[in-house]
């Protein structure tokens, strides 16, 4: 019984990676975007800027983004997401990058009011529940 939530969980992701995997829910051309997007603002900064920090909220497993957050000159990654189980998948999803990173079980409202770096630049993925007519931003440049 003690395994039991976990071994749900798992099922459970491992249905929704298919999702991911064959692009059901258009995972690719969203975390192209983002990619662009990242790459724009990026660019758009002061060559002395210091290294952003990037926040994932409700990371998962990271889905699409590893490759993305290889690359790109961090001065640190935080991953957040309400499951604890899922932190360790992310973090080996990720593998060693560069820059120090943090996974850490949590809502919004609890990461927002603690102690941490400023944030440059917030990931979260489209909203799965969206009134009619609602819109989701991806990234702003404030």
């Amino acid at each position: 019984m003690a395994g039991e939530p976990i071994e749900m969980f798992r099922r459970q992701w491992t249905t929704y990676r298919l999702a991911v995997d064959h692009d059901l829910m258009e995972h690719r051309g969203l975390t192209a975007a983002l990619a662009a997007a990242i790459d724009d603002w990026l660019a758009s900064r002061d060559p002395a800027a210091p290294a952003p920090h990037l926040v994932d909220l409700g990371c998962g497993d990271l889905g699409l983004l590893p490759p993305l957050l290889r690359r790109l000159p961090l001065a640190s990654f935080t991953a957040l997401d309400l499951n604890a189980a899922v932190l360790p998948v992310a973090e080996d999803a990720l593998g060693p990058v560069p820059y120090p990173c943090a996974f850490v079980e949590g809502d919004l409202l609890g990461w927002a009011e603690a102690e941490g770096p400023a944030v440059d630049v917030v990931v979260a993925g489209p909203p799965r529940r969206r009134s009619p007519g609602g819109t989701h931003t991806g990234l702003s440049g404030h």
